[in-house]
């Protein structure tokens, strides 16, 4: 028999911003040891090992409003550019950069809740 999958999205951070996101989103009681570091692959044309968080969401649509909106609020914090590419469970993914983008937490929000209608 195999095991299920907890649902999880895979947030990749540029520069040197994710040990701050990591700490930012363990601090929140609801994702308090649910967020992982994780390598993977580098695309074709990119050289190295591609480092994410990884954050067991479940199937709750609350767990996913949790994360938009902590995200947000980091975002909102960091005082210089920093860009994110958040994959949703679905494999939806969005590039969300800081200085950009008018609401990010639709954004997120969109992203996160698509694979939780199952």
């Amino acid at each position: 028999m195999m095991a299920r999958m907890t649902p999880s999205v895979r947030i990749a951070v540029d520069g040197d911003e994710m040990p701050l996101l990591r700490e930012w989103l363990n601090a929140e009681p609801e994702l308090r040891g649910r967020v992982m570091v994780a390598g993977g692959e580098a695309a074709p044309d990119e050289m190295g090992v591609v480092t994410e968080l990884v954050v067991a969401v479940g199937a709750a649509v609350p767990m996913a409003s949790v994360l938009a909106r902590t995200v947000t609020t980091w975002l909102v914090q960091r005082r210089s550019d920093v860009t994110l590419t958040i994959t949703g469970a679905d494999g939806k993914k969005i590039t969300v950069n800081a200085k950009r983008v008018k609401d990010a937490e639709a954004l997120i929000r969109d992203v996160l809740e698509s694979g939780d209608a199952s």
